[in-house]
């Protein structure tokens, strides 16, 4: 770590075939497993920068930066199996899907519209990717014949407790959660609670409505006395199996007549 992305672009204009080749032979290591394990535990040490997240500045949101080497090799990665993903997380999940964020958005927007009676909930998580299960993004990798292939390299990411360190001094350590800013993380994050995203849609649906994520961003939108029990449920289940908790101050309920309708939780 320490070099800006552009150490690689350097690279890539110096070095000759022979020296590419060993680099591709370091990355295909890397994935499959093949470097001592000492070494993942090492080279999953994030670099840690405390980002304000208010104008007021009374709020940090910490960030973890991986070598730009190391994310270049998971980017592409996550490249060659977007599609794979794609076919896994949709309809219910759209961090992968082309203009995903436009989709969910208006999908929502237009039922909501369709149905005046329904609420649409949009709800907010407790840091999110600093808290999702690692053991639980592997458990459902290893469920699904179509992602089993990436387990074994989410293992060698996830395992480990990896470092935190800030101005070349080890502070803390990862337990749990996944990096934001590297290229797989969405995804991992997006898989963890997939399974029960997947039974919540299956809920409201039948009464009419839909829930879609983007990664860690929540909309439900049905019959208020469908969406709610149902978002408890699920809430209660994503806190045992993912360690993922709702951050009730910020979930908001929308509704087309601007009145909250009886039994709306606090």
């Amino acid at each position: 770590g320490g070099m800006r992305p552009e150490f690689l672009t350097c690279l890539a204009e110096i070095w000759n075939e022979e020296q590419m080749s060993k680099l591709e032979d370091f990355g295909m290591r890397y994935l499959n497993g093949g470097l001592p394990m000492w070494w993942y535990t090492m080279w999953i040490t994030v670099t840690t920068v405390p980002l304000y997240k208010t104008p007021a500045r009374n709020k940090v949101r910490p960030i973890g930066v991986l070598p730009c080497l190391e994310r270049q090799i998971l980017k592409l990665v996550t490249r060659f199996n977007k599609g794979t993903h794609v076919n896994y997380f949709e309809p219910q999940q759209v961090v992968f899907s082309e203009a995903g964020a436009a989709k969910l958005v208006h999908s929502m927007r237009m039922m909501m519209e369709e149905n005046p009676t329904f609420v649409f909930v949009k709800c907010d998580i407790k840091n999110a990717f600093n808290s999702i299960s690692r053991a639980r993004i592997l458990h459902v990798l290893e469920g699904e014949d179509s992602l089993r292939h990436l387990s074994w390299q989410a293992a060698l990411s996830l395992a480990p407790e990896g470092a935190l360190e800030n101005k070349g001094k080890v502070w803390g350590q990862a337990k749990d959660g996944v990096i934001q800013g590297a290229s797989p993380s969405g995804g991992y994050f997006a898989l963890g609670w997939h399974p029960q995203l997947r039974h919540l849609d299956s809920v409201v649906s039948a009464a009419g409505g839909a829930s879609k994520a983007g990664c860690d961003d929540l909309g439900v939108c049905g019959p208020p006395d469908v969406v709610f029990p149902a978002l408890e449920d699920f809430w209660r289940d994503i806190q045992e199996t993912c360690c993922l908790h709702l951050e009730r101050s910020k979930t908001e309920v929308y509704t087309q007549s601007g009145v909250l309708p009886d039994g709306t939780p606090e």
